[in-house]
């Protein structure tokens, strides 16, 4: 009996020894950081349980097998000081800035902290902005996305005549033939979207007439409730959601253009979309942003005609 308890206790030394070794070796410290800190990005709300089994496997550790732990430095967490800050509905927003949410696939999708300089503010662009024109040095048609996630999130993006008759769906490059003079119907713009998180998107429009020379009419406007429609759903199609922004009227005009008559017979007007998710409670993250042109016709009309 007591030959056997000292094989035992021989191999226990032994089975110790390699373990400690293979955990201390450079790759595996390397292969534990990453897991854990990709397990960090991650963030699954199930923190508390995993903090529990954690605690549960190393009691069980430092009482079968204690001379795995000696000796042994244990590797860096990276991120584990990060909290979560609150949860509204499919958001949970961390104390680093960084966002993850549960779209209505189940999946978890994470957004990362924005850079300081990088940080947009929901916010209108000031007039003075405004009247400066659009940047056509970076004026990308259809979709721009600054966060990789957002290609999960956004789908179509439609903008539209408002006219009396109803929304029109613009093409790029659409022309609207005006009957008269104040003929400038309102923009709108109109995308499809998880349904999860739909009531968390804010929208951020400018638009702008430009003329020849100088922008003549502009407007910026900000869609914090956004009209939302759930639609699809029939006959196993995952259903999708419809946030419909309200009319984008051109009704401000720049300040070296103001009094003047405008009679060009043609304006190219230019819609910037920007989408933000939002938590509802502060905390903003600028998802895309979507860009078109169109133009105005007042070639058309009788000289007459106001």
């Amino acid at each position: 009996m007591s030959d056997m308890i000292e094989r035992l206790s021989a191999l226990s030394r032994e089975a110790g020894t390699n373990a400690s070794a293979s955990l201390n070796a450079r790759g595996t410290l390397d292969s534990m950081e990453e897991r854990i800190e990709r397990g960090v990005r991650r963030r699954r709300r199930s923190i508390a349980g995993v903090t529990a089994v954690t605690v549960l496997v190393a009691g069980a550790g430092a009482a079968i097998a204690p001379r795995l732990l000696d000796g042994m430095e244990a590797p860096a967490l990276p991120g584990t000081e990060v909290e979560i800050v609150g949860t509204n509905g499919a958001i949970t927003v961390l104390s680093d800035g960084s966002i993850s949410l549960v779209t209505s696939r189940g999946e978890i999708v994470d957004i990362p902290p924005v850079e300081p300089e990088e940080f947009q503010p929901y916010a209108t662009v000031s007039s003075k902005q405004m009247c400066e024109g659009p940047d056509l040095s970076h004026f990308p048609l259809g979709w721009e996305y600054h966060q990789d996630s957002a290609k999960q999130l956004l789908t179509f993006g439609r903008p539209q005549f408002l006219l009396y008759t109803g929304p029109q769906l613009l093409a790029q490059g659409s022309t609207h033939v005006a009957s008269s003079r104040s003929d400038r119907p309102a923009l709108g713009f109109q995308l499809e979207a998880d349904t999860a998180i739909a009531p968390h998107l804010m929208l951020r429009s400018a638009s702008w007439s430009v003329g020849e020379f100088d922008t003549v009419w502009f407007a910026s406007k900000l869609d914090a409730n956004p009209t939302v429609t759930v639609e699809g759903g029939d006959g196993g199609a995952r259903p999708a959601a419809l946030i419909q922004s309200g009319p984008i009227h051109e009704t401000d005009y720049c300040y070296y253009s103001e009094g003047k008559d405008f009679n060009e017979p043609h304006y190219l007007r230019y819609l910037q979309v920007d989408v933000f998710l939002s938590d509802h409670r502060g905390n903003t993250v600028l998802l895309a942003t979507h860009r078109s042109w169109s133009a105005l016709d007042f070639s058309q009309i009788p000289e007459a005609s106001p």
